[in-house]
């Protein structure tokens, strides 16, 4: 449809009256696409929608237009920074059918919506499968039941080996490198679930049966597996700043500008948030009253 035009898809559909987008999704390619539209569906955001895969020319078909060319070597000036500066938020879709957390254009685009001032939502892919329809439903959130998956930055991939190599070189230029952007995208997560939390109570009455992280409960103990699932992603976090300490010891040079061994500075935390039952909490003070609160309640994590 869109071969020889040098449109993007979307551009192609609104050319009579082009839109600006207000939302910038981030999602792996590698993901199902079904998933990804039911669960851009079920998050109740409202566009316009900037999703890379409809904005940029894809057929590679003209010269003046390629991906490359449109995506630039200079990411500040690039087309994902340029729809974030314009954006109200930015939707991180999260499905089953692909780790995001491995995938570095994701993990590098949340880093770059905070630095922004860009806030940061995580949308989830449920699902309830069930072969009779009774007691053996099993209830699947994709946030949830990634909530205990680490985030490794230097590891992180893409599909196109150039746009690894110029997001890895743009990473270590940052005062705090690959540990400041774990650090951010595990703050994300943590920060989703935390406010998730009202709607956890709300969502009771319409699951059935949960599994995972926290194992098979009654729809009665999803407030239960959301604290669950926030115990673990602190637990990851703790555990990789843990594992940083450990090495800046052995390679005291690898030390420098690392979040967890020095103060590199993160203005996104002095963000202000209400925890339900606890009032108003600065995020390092309540994440204190977070990690006190949920360890507390059993040894599901250790």
């Amino acid at each position: 449809m869109t071969a020889g035009t040098g449109t993007g898809y979307a551009l192609l559909c609104n050319r009579e009256a082009p839109k600006r987008a207000t939302v910038m999704v981030s999602h792996a390619w590698q993901e199902n696409f079904e998933q990804f539209l039911i669960t851009v569906e079920q998050s109740g955001v409202k566009g316009p929608f900037w999703i890379c895969s409809f904005c940029i020319y894809q057929n590679e078909d003209i010269d003046a237009v390629t991906i490359q060319k449109q995506l630039g070597y200079n990411l500040s000036n690039g087309p994902f920074s340029t729809v974030l500066r314009q954006s109200d938020r930015m939707l991180v879709v999260i499905t089953s059918s692909c780790d995001i957390y491995t995938r570095l254009w994701c993990v590098y685009e949340m880093f770059v919506a905070i630095t922004l001032n860009v806030p940061v939502s995580l949308a989830a892919f449920n699902e309830t499968t069930t072969s009779i329809g009774g007691s053996d439903a099993m209830y699947i959130n994709a946030v949830l039941d990634s909530s205990g998956t680490s985030v490794l930055t230097k590891s992180a991939k893409c599909g196109n080996k150039s746009d690894e190599v110029m997001i890895q070189n743009e990473i270590k230029k940052q005062v705090g490198g690959f540990d400041l952007i774990d650090d951010t995208v595990f703050w994300v997560r943590i920060k989703a679930l935390i406010d998730d939390l009202p709607n956890a109570r709300q969502k009771t009455w319409c699951e059935t049966t949960c599994s995972r992280p926290i194992g098979i409960c009654s729809a009665s103990n999803i407030v239960a597996r959301q604290n669950a699932a926030i115990a673990n992603a602190i637990y990851v976090w703790r555990e990789a700043q843990g594992g940083r300490k450990k090495n800046s010891k052995r390679n005291p040079n690898n030390g420098a500008n690392r979040v967890g061994t020095s103060t590199a500075p993160l203005a996104f935390m002095g963000e202000r948030t209400v925890l339900p039952n606890s009032g108003s909490k600065d995020n390092f003070g309540y994440m204190e009253l977070v990690q006190e609160r949920i360890f507390s309640c059993g040894s599901f994590c250790n």
